[in-house]
């Protein structure tokens, strides 16, 4: 997930970004993707099929617009979530 109100001036090329990473993880990889993007007026939700592939958007896109990026693991049901927020 990524909010702030970064997210409306910037959602093409946050959009883009995940994107790129997306494919990049889907040549190592090919059962891991992108199934999913969700828009918001200040959010973009993407859901992926594995645990890899956020943490690969989250850190492209930290990288990108600085923030604060969180990584959350839950080891009962195999799922990866990551939060990435910054605000103007």
């Amino acid at each position: 997930m990524l909010t702030g109100s970064l997210v409306r001036p910037n959602r093409g090329e946050i959009i883009r970004i995940a994107d790129e990473q997306g494919l990049a993880e889907k040549r190592e990889r090919p059962a891991n993707r992108i199934i999913g993007i969700e828009q918001g007026e200040d959010r973009v939700v993407i859901t992926t099929t594995d645990i890899q592939l956020p943490r690969r958007i989250g850190a492209a896109i930290h990288r990108t617009f600085q923030g604060t990026l969180e990584h959350h693991f839950d080891e009962t049901d195999y799922l990866m979530r990551v939060n990435w927020h910054r605000d103007v």
